[in-house]
């Protein structure tokens, strides 16, 4: 099997099948989710399964390799449960991989690839990955260095890596997906364009939503995507009943996105059904329609409106990426944290406003980038030990996201390890006036163990319902 050069050779034993490759697999229940299977090679790679009911070894599968940046491998399989039973796919999701530093990737890929090709019986011509944010970017390596092996990508909120960029030669086709609220969705629209410049097979789908994975019935179509260009593959659309209804699917959608008056998007969804239904069905009238509103004055306006988002995006989240490093020393923090909070406190109204709109929409991305980059940080902190710097991160993303209980549970976290007990309780009466509505968090997570006998954290525990062991 044949590596792209330069590119991650290490993970050049990702791809070895295991000798059995249709081993049974009689002991894993089908038609229900099972949260961790241990890889048989190496017991610390786990990864959660979704196998159809009608599963049997006596035929190959097709399979999807799923990556969350939060090793949350039980997630996506839930997402893609309903298309996976109803059109007989394996779904994989690692819950090992995720973001952050010293993540032995190579072990995680090798493990699952191995172990999942040792039990099932897995079609060598659909093999899937699906990822979201950072796990997208997974997915795009685990295919790109695995030539011609994986037949496609679905790449939620995130696309390639930075150290790939596609080609005319890139050996999968793609699938992207952004919440229009996501503070990537400029990457992706981006790639499609340059996809779409270098004449390689890909749809770009967005949903109302931010930086999360797509609802299932998205990923269901980005399903159904793959099993219509795996049969153009083959030589012919042998299911013409399949075909045709996701014709008719597509059709719907972006005629009723027309309808209500969103020309821009029903012209990229009239272009995109065009361009893969082409050779299956007559697209002569949705070619004509995607021009006429290609050149229509609605579409001309939205596109434009679309690329000042972008340069407005981008012109705040560098005005608030100058105002952090000020925010990170104490001996600085209370200079810088007026002029952050200003342009806090307007993109937060703008974000809150009822109605969509560029504007709400930028702001959104704003405050979510701009968090997400803060709580990564505060994240790599923690693991590292350096809970001052963690603690420092997270009071900075609590102003971006002052309702989210989340939030002050993971800064009473790093308090608490600093052995600062008066800010660690402080945080946790934040977090319960935020809506913190369950006791587990504080029952049993270790970090808090210093508190354990404190009586305000006693009283916290119980306002919520539960009794400190």
């Amino acid at each position: 099997m044949r590596l792209r050069p330069g590119i991650y050779l290490s993970l050049a034993l990702l791809f070895a099948f295991a000798a059995s490759h249709a081993a049974r697999a009689e002991e894993l229940p089908k038609g229900v989710v099972v949260e961790k299977v241990s890889c048989r090679g190496d017991a610390e790679q786990t990864y959660a399964l979704y196998l159809p009911s009608g599963y049997t070894p006596e035929k190959s599968w097709p399979i999807i390799y799923a990556f969350d940046p939060g090793a949350r491998g039980k997630l996506p399989i839930g997402l893609f449960r309903e298309a996976a039973e109803r059109d007989g796919y394996i779904v994989v999701g690692s819950n090992n991989s995720r973001n952050g530093p010293d993540v032995p990737l190579q072990k995680i890929l090798t493990s699952l690839w191995d172990d999942t090709h040792a039990r099932f019986n897995v079609d060598a011509r659909r093999v899937y990955a699906a990822g979201f944010s950072g796990g997208a970017r997974v997915a795009c390596l685990f295919a790109y260095v695995c030539e011609k092996q994986v037949a496609g990508v679905i790449a939620c909120g995130a696309g390639f890596p930075s150290n790939i960029r596609p080609s005319p030669a890139t050996p999968f086709v793609f699938y992207g997906v952004a919440g229009v609220d996501d503070f990537n969705y400029f990457e992706l629209r981006d790639l499609d364009h340059v996809l779409d410049e270098l004449g390689l097979t890909h749809r770009m789908r967005t949903f109302e939503g931010g930086h999360e994975w797509p609802p299932a019935v998205v990923c269901a179509e980005a399903l159904a995507w793959m099993q219509l260009h795996a049969s153009k593959q083959a030589g012919g659309m042998r299911d013409e009943k399949f075909a045709e209804e996701l014709f008719r699917r597509d059709l719907e959608r972006v005629s009723a996105a027309e309808a209500s008056g969103r020309a821009y998007e029903a012209y990229l969804g009239y272009a995109a059904a065009a361009r893969d239904f082409r050779g299956l069905r007559d697209v002569s009238e949705i070619e004509k329609k995607a021009a006429r509103l290609r050149d229509s004055k609605e579409v001309k306006d939205a596109a434009r409106e679309e690329q000042e988002q972008k340069g407005r995006q981008k012109n705040l989240e560098e005005g608030l990426y100058r105002l952090l490093p000020g925010l990170e020393d104490l001996e600085t923090r209370m200079q810088s944290l007026p002029e952050f909070r200003r342009t806090v406190s307007d993109l937060l109204k703008q974000s809150e406003a009822q109605k969509d709109s560029g504007e709400r929409r930028v702001a959104r991305r704003v405050l979510n980038g701009v968090y997400v980059s803060l709580l990564q940080d505060a994240s790599n902190a923690y693991m590292l030990k350096d809970y001052k710097a963690a603690s420092l991160k997270m009071e900075t993303a609590a102003e971006l996201r002052p309702g989210d209980p989340s939030v002050f549970v993971f800064l009473a976290r790093t308090y608490a390890l600093q052995g600062n007990k008066k800010n660690a309780l402080g945080a946790l009466k934040r977090a319960v006036e935020k809506g913190l509505d369950s006791p587990v968090a504080l029952q049993q997570n270790k970090d808090f163990d210093a508190l354990r006998d404190e009586p305000e954290f006693k009283k916290l525990v119980e306002s919520l319902g539960g009794k400190v062991p």
